[in-house]
């Protein structure tokens, strides 16, 4: 899933509150243009799968926090561990194996 997705659902988990935040504000998330913006409220305007309970909308954007910070973890390891393959001390086993690469 996209960061901007994510970074919209943590910010305006119910299509309510999206539609609520407007085009402008919604624009703000890195990588999403206004037009995408729109885009994205008339899609949550026309949903009928959207759930607008607080309590949902609460889960929702919780669970997008989650995974934002997770992704940032995960990055963080894969540049440690790409530090440590590189390095000339490593086992030269670790560069061998197919698939190892930045």
């Amino acid at each position: 899933m996209s960061q901007w997705v994510l970074k919209l659902i943590k910010r305006h988990p119910t299509p309510e509150e999206l539609v609520e935040a407007g085009a402008e504000t919604v624009a703000e998330i890195p990588h999403v243009t206004e037009e995408r913006a729109r885009e994205v409220i008339d899609n949550a305007r026309s949903s009928v799968a959207g759930q607008t309970d607080p309590d949902t909308g609460l889960a929702l954007s919780m669970v997008a926090e989650n995974l934002l910070r997770l992704t940032k973890r995960i990055d963080r390891l894969k540049e440690r561990l790409w530090d440590r393959v590189k390095n000339p001390k490593a086992p030269p086993v670790l560069r061998s194996i197919d698939g190892i690469g930045k």
